[in-house]
C-alpha cells in the first residue's frame, strides 16, 4: 500500500497509535506517520541539546496517551502521543531499555544505573551499577524490578526502593532481557546457556 524511507536512518520499533504508526529513526527522531497513507503525522526531536551520541536505540512504550522514549544523549521523554509534543524530558546519559509499571517508570542506563521515575519525570529512586557493564531491558515482575548487566549477570530488586533482593552471575554477564513465564524466570546468558529460575522467593504473598 505505501513505503517510507527516512535518510536519518533506519525506522526502528513501530507502534500503532491510535490512526497513526509511531515509529524512531536511529538518528534522533520519534515520528508518527499516517497509517493509511505513510505521510508524516508528527516528528519530535529525541536528542536533548546535544549534538554527538544521538541515537535512538531502546524500544518506546506507550501507556495511557504518553509514550515513553529514550535516547542515549537526550534522556528520557514523555510524547503526548496524539501531537507529538514533549511534555517532559528527565536527562539521563545514556539511557536505554524502559518499562513502565502503574505510575512508574524503569530506566536502564549503562555506568548511570537503574533509575525510577514517576509520571511527571522526577527521579524516585537510583541504583548504581557501574562498572557493570551495558544493562538489558528492565522487566517488572510482581513486586520487583529484574535487570541484566552485560558484565555483571541479573539482579532482583524491589520495585519501590530498588534494594537488590537476589543477584546471580552466571560467569559470562548477561545483556538479553529476561522473560517472565508464571512462576519462572528464564535467563539467556552471554555464554549461551539456558536458565530457568523459581521466582517464588520473590513474589509477593
Amino acid at each position: 500500500m505505501w513505503s517510507y524511507f527516512d535518510k536519518g536512518g533506519p525506522i526502528m520499533w513501530p507502534l500503532l497509535l491510535l490512526s497513526v504508526l509511531g515509529v524512531t529513526v536511529a538518528i534522533w527522531r520519534w515520528m508518527a506517520l499516517r497509517a493509511a497513507t505513510g505521510s508524516v503525522a508528527w516528528m519530535t526531536s529525541l536528542k536533548g541539546d546535544a549534538d554527538r551520541f544521538v541515537d535512538v536505540d531502546a524500544t518506546p512504550v506507550i501507556a495511557g496517551d504518553v509514550v515513553y522514549a529514550s535516547s542515549s544523549a537526550g534522556g528520557v521523554f514523555a510524547v503526548d502521543k496524539v501531537t507529538g509534543l514533549v511534555r517532559w524530558r528527565t536527562p539521563i546519559a545514556n539511557a536505554g531499555g524502559l518499562a513502565v509499571d502503574r505510575d512508574r517508570i524503569y530506566v536502564a542506563a549503562a555506568e548511570e544505573g537503574v533509575h525510577v521515575l514517576d509520571r511527571g519525570g522526577n527521579v524516585v529512586w537510583r541504583q548504581g551499577t557501574h562498572g557493570g557493564g551495558e544493562p538489558g531491558d528492565p522487566l517488572v515482575v510482581g513486586g520487583y524490578l529484574v535487570y541484566t548487566l552485560s558484565g555483571d549477570g541479573i539482579y532482583v530488586a524491589d520495585k519501590r526502593t530498588g534494594e537488590v533482593m537476589q543477584y546471580f552471575q552466571p560467569g559470562d554477564g548477561v545483556s538479553a532481557t529476561p522473560t517472565a513465564w508464571k512462576d519462572q524466570l528464564f535467563i539467556h546468558s552471554n555464554g549461551g546457556i539456558l536458565y530457568a529460575m523459581g521466582m517464588e522467593q520473590f513474589l509477593p504473598e
